[in-house]
C-alpha cells in the first residue's frame, strides 16, 4: 500500500489490490434481504427483546436538551439534501431525475417498515409525529433514501459528506428514543438495499476525467506518453483517449465501477431474455476489462487482426483503464458507400480464423469492423468468449446481415455460399431479430426476404413461420371448452362474498393494495426462476412467468394435477424438449421443492422456532382393502393386456425406453452452480409466501410442506 501520487490529502490507493473503501451494490443487493429478513424475525420473536428495552429505557431518560439535540442530527439529511441535490445535478444532470425518485420509494418503504412494529398502517400514521416508533419517521428515512440515491452520482468529499450524514441521522434517531434498534438496523438494510439497486440499474453518470492525473498514471506504469486529447467514444460508448508513446499511437479505454455496474445489468437481462445470446455476464468494471483484454489477445494469437494490448490498469480512483493499440482504418459504419470495397469475401475468412480460434465475438456489425482498404480487423470483443456452435453461427447470422446492408442481398448470398457452402443452410433459422446487434435492427433489413434467399442458395427448406390467425381442430375444442372455464370460474367467484370484500377495500390502505398486487407476483416470479434453473435449455424469464400463470387459471378450472402436467409438457415441447424432458423437468422442479421444504421444516424444528403437528392416518387401520383392492385389481387388468397384446407392450416399452432416455438429459449440468441456485433460490421465495400466511399457526401433516413452517404461538 503507497501513497498515491497523483492524489492530494493523504488518500491511500493498493498497488494490486481494491484502490480506497468502496461500496460493493451488487453484494449489497444480494445481502440485505437476507439481514433485513433475520432482524425481522429477531424482532417479531420476542418484541422487542430485553437487552431492546433496557436501552429504550436508558435514552429515555437522557436530558430534554440532549434530546432535542438528537433530532435535530436526526433531520440532518432533510436540511442536507437540497444541497447535495443541487451538486448532484451539477455533476450529472441526465441521471438527477433518477436519483430523485428514490425519495418517493423511500418514503413508501418507509410506511411499510413502520407498519411491522405497530401492526398497521393507520396505528404507524398516528405515531408520525412522536417520539417511540419501532423504525424511524417518514421524515428521516425519505431523506436518507434520497441522499444515498444522489450518493453515486457524487464524487470525494460530497459522497462522503452525504453517507455520512445518514449514518448520524440514524443514530441520533436511537439515542434520541425516536425509533428502537431493531427498526433502525433492518432500515439501513432496507436503505443500503434501495441505494445498491438504483446504483446497478441507473445509468452510470458521465464524468469529467483530468486528463493530466490520468496521463501521471501512465508514466507511473513505464508508459512515455505525450499529451493525451478526448477521443470519440467506442464501438459500445466507451470513454477513450488518444495520444503516443514511443512506439506509435495508443488508445486508453477507461471503465469506471458505475459504468461497469451498469454494463453488467445490461448484460445479465439481455442474456436472460434472449437465451444467452451474446454477452456474457462478468461482475465488475476491472473483471470486464481483464475479460475484454484477454479475449482480445487470443483473437490476436488466432489470426484476428484487432488491438495490441498495451496495458492493463487500475487508476487511483478506483476506475479500470485499457491501453492498446487501434489497427489502421475506419470503421465500415463511417466510410461513405461509395468508398467501400466488397465486404463479403473479407470478412468470412476473418471469422473462420476467429471460430478456428475456439472464439466468438458476438457483434459482428459495421461498427466493429474496421476497413482500412486492403484488409478488415474485427475490434471490441467486450461480450466475446469461447464458442460453441450456436454462438458461431451467431456470429455468422450477423455477418451474413452486415455484408447485406453493405453489399447487396444478392452479392452477400453468392460470398457466403461461395464459403460456406452447404453449412449455409444452418443459418438460415439464425436471422432473426433476437440473434442481431442493436445497429443491425435499427438498420431493418428484410429479414423474411434474406432468409428465403438464404434458404435457396444452400439448397434447404425455408422455415415455415406460424401463421397468426388459423383455424384448427384443436383450437376449435379450446373455443368449445371456454364457456366450460367460463363456467367454473363462476363458481369459484359465485362463493365470494362481493359486499364485504368491497367494504374490506374500503376500509384498508389504498397503498398496501396496490403494493400487494406487485407482492403478490414474487412467488409466480420465484417460481419461474426455478423452473429456469429445472430446465436444461435456456428459457426466457417471460414465458416462464407466463406459465406459472396459467398454471393458476387451470388449478382453477380444472381440478386435479392432469392439466398441470400436461400444460407444462406442452410448454416445454413448444422450446424443444421432447416428452420426457418436459416431463422430467416439471418433476425435478417439484422434487426439489419438496426437497428445500423438508430442510426447512427440519431446521426449524431444531431450532424451536416451529412445532410440527402431523397426521399420517390415510385412512387404513379401519379398511385396509379399501385402497389396496382397486390397486390389485388394476394391476392385474394391465399386466394381462400388455401379456396379450405384444405390439401394445412393444410399443409402450419403446415409448417409456425413449422417456427415460430423454428424462436422463435433464440432469446433465444439473449440478452448475447456476441451475442450482436458481432451483433452489426460486423454490424458498415461493415457499416463504405460504410460511407468512401459516404464521402463527401448527405445522401440520395434512397441508402441503410449504404450508407447514409456522411460527410458534407466542
Amino acid at each position: 500500500m503507497t501513497r498515491c501520487p497523483t492524489r492530494r490529502g493523504g488518500d491511500l490507493c493498493f498497488e494490486d489490490g481494491p484502490a480506497g473503501r468502496r461500496s460493493v451494490p451488487a453484494a449489497i443487493a444480494a445481502l440485505v434481504p437476507a439481514v433485513a429478513a433475520f432482524w425481522a424475525a429477531w424482532a417479531l420473536a420476542d418484541p422487542p427483546a430485553r437487552l431492546e428495552r433496557r436501552f429504550t429505557a436508558l435514552t429515555a431518560a437522557l436530558p430534554t436538551i440532549v434530546t432535542e439535540s438528537l433530532l435535530i442530527v436526526a433531520l440532518l439529511p432533510a436540511l442536507l439534501l437540497p444541497v447535495v441535490g443541487v451538486v448532484a445535478a451539477r455533476f450529472s444532470r441526465r441521471t438527477f431525475a433518477v436519483g430523485l425518485a428514490a425519495t418517493v420509494r423511500g418514503a413508501a418503504s418507509a410506511a411499510l417498515l413502520a407498519a411491522i412494529g405497530p401492526g398497521s398502517f393507520e396505528d404507524w400514521v398516528d405515531q408520525i409525529d412522536t417520539t417511540g416508533a419501532w423504525a424511524p419517521s417518514a421524515w428521516v428515512l425519505a431523506p436518507c433514501a434520497a441522499l444515498l440515491a444522489l450518493a453515486g452520482h457524487l464524487r470525494g468529499s460530497a459522497a462522503g459528506v452525504a453517507r455520512t450524514a445518514v449514518k448520524a441521522s440514524l443514530l441520533a434517531s436511537v439515542l434520541a428514543g425516536a425509533a428502537t434498534p431493531t427498526g433502525t438496523i433492518a432500515a439501513a438494510a432496507l436503505l443500503s438495499g434501495l441505494a445498491a439497486l438504483l446504483a446497478l440499474a441507473a445509468p452510470a453518470p458521465v464524468r469529467t476525467r483530468d486528463l493530466h492525473q490520468l496521463r501521471a498514471t501512465l508514466m507511473d506504469q513505464g508508459l512515455t506518453v505525450g499529451l493525451l486529447t478526448a477521443a470519440p467514444p467506442g464501438p459500445s460508448g466507451q470513454q477513450r483517449y488518444s495520444g503516443a508513446d514511443d512506439d506509435g499511437d495508443i488508445a486508453v479505454e477507461v471503465r469506471s465501477v458505475a459504468d461497469g455496474r451498469t454494463r453488467l445489468v445490461a448484460n445479465a437481462l439481455r442474456q436472460v431474455w434472449f437465451r444467452h445470446v451474446g454477452d456474457p455476464v462478468v461482475v465488475g468494471a476491472h473483471r470486464q476489462v481483464r475479460h475484454l483484454a484477454l479475449t482480445t489477445l487470443l483473437a490476436g494469437n488466432a489470426g484476428v487482426p484487432t488491438d495490441r494490448i498495451v496495458r492493463v490498469l487500475r487508476l487511483p480512483d478506483g476506475d479500470a483503464a485499457l491501453v492498446m493499440r487501434s489497427p489502421h482504418g475506419r470503421p465500415v459504419a463511417e466510410i461513405p458507400a461509395q468508398d467501400r470495397a466488397p465486404l463479403g469475401p473479407r470478412l468470412w475468412p476473418l471469422l473462420d480464423h476467429l471460430h478456428g480460434g475456439g472464439l466468438h465475438h458476438g457483434r459482428v456489425d459495421s461498427h466493429h469492423l474496421v476497413d482500412d482498404g486492403d484488409r478488415l480487423a474485427l475490434v471490441d470483443f467486450e461480450v466475446g468468449g469461447e464458442a460453441d456452435a450456436p454462438e458461431r453461427r451467431i456470429d455468422r447470422a450477423q455477418a451474413l446481415v452486415t455484408s447485406t446492408l453493405v453489399d447487396g442481398q444478392d452479392a452477400a448470398i453468392e460470398a457466403a455460399h461461395h464459403h460456406l457452402g452447404e453449412e449455409l443452410g444452418e443459418v438460415v433459422s439464425f436471422l432473426q431479430p433476437a440473434t442481431l446487434t442493436a445497429a443491425q435492427r435499427e438498420a431493418a433489413p428484410d429479414l423474411p426476404a434474406l432468409r428465403a434467399a438464404a434458404a435457396a442458395a444452400a439448397g434447404v427448406s425455408e422455415p415455415v413461420l406460424a401463421p397468426v390467425k388459423r383455424v384448427k381442430p384443436f383450437a376449435a375444442l379450446q373455443v368449445a371448452l371456454l364457456p366450460v372455464a367460463v363456467a367454473a370460474l363462476w363458481a369459484v367467484a359465485s362463493d365470494i362474498d362481493t359486499d364485504l370484500l368491497w367494504d374490506q377495500v374500503q376500509e384498508s390502505s389504498k397503498l398496501l393494495i396496490v403494493l400487494a398486487i406487485f407482492v403478490g407476483q414474487i412467488p409466480r416470479f420465484a417460481q419461474a426462476f426455478s423452473s429456469l434453473g429445472a430446465s436444461p435449455v435456456p428459457i426466457p424469464i417471460g414465458p416462464l412467468y407466463a406459465l406459472q400463470l396459467a398454471v393458476g387459471y387451470v388449478n382453477l378450472v380444472v381440478p386435479g394435477g392432469a392439466g398441470r402436467v400436461a400444460l407444462n409438457v406442452r410448454f416445454y415441447q413448444r422450446f424443444g424438449l421432447p416428452a420426457g424432458s418436459a416431463l422430467a423437468v416439471g418433476a425435478l422442479d417439484g422434487i426439489g421443492g419438496l426437497v428445500l421444504q423438508v430442510i426447512l421444516v427440519a431446521v426449524m424444528a431444531l431450532a424451536g422456532v416451529a412445532s410440527l403437528d402431523l397426521d399420517l392416518d390415510l385412512g387404513l387401520a379401519h379398511d385396509p382393502t379399501g385402497l389396496l383392492l382397486p390397486l390389485l385389481i388394476a394391476v392385474a387388468v394391465v399386466a394381462v393386456t400388455l401379456t396379450v397384446f405384444g405390439k401394445l407392450r412393444r410399443r409402450l416399452f419403446g415409448w417409456v425406453i425413449d422417456a427415460i432416455r430423454d428424462a436422463g438429459s435433464v440432469f446433465n449440468g444439473l449440478w452448475s452452480g447456476r441451475r442450482l441456485g436458481l432451483l433452489a433460490a426460486g423454490n424458498l421465495t415461493s415457499d416463504l409466501d405460504p410460511v407468512r400466511h401459516r404464521h402463527g399457526g401448527p405445522v401440520g401433516g395434512q397441508r402441503p410442506f410449504g404450508a407447514r413452517c409456522g411460527r410458534r404461538a407466542q
